[in-house]
């Protein structure tokens, strides 16, 4: 399966920003644009911070859940 094959819509989401969004939503969640792009790319998973902080930047836009299927997020403590 290719990398494209298991984008979800939070990725479509992100990747769909434009070059200042990007900027803008780095900025706010505390990354640098090289992270973001890493995870628009499906290159870099985002931490656990990232992941929340990035749902809450773009109002669940680009969920957490998405970003890191693998946590079980039911046993992440807010």
């Amino acid at each position: 399966m290719s990398k494209d094959e298991k984008i979800s819509k939070s990725h479509a989401f992100l990747r769909g920003l434009s070059a200042e969004e990007k900027k803008g939503v780095a900025k706010l969640a505390g990354c640098s644009i090289a992270t973001l792009r890493g995870v628009c790319a499906l290159n870099q998973l985002p931490s656990v911070r990232l992941a929340k902080a990035i749902d809450k930047v773009t109002k669940g836009r680009a969920k957490k859940e998405d970003l890191r299927p693998d946590i079980d997020w039911s046993l992440i403590v807010d």
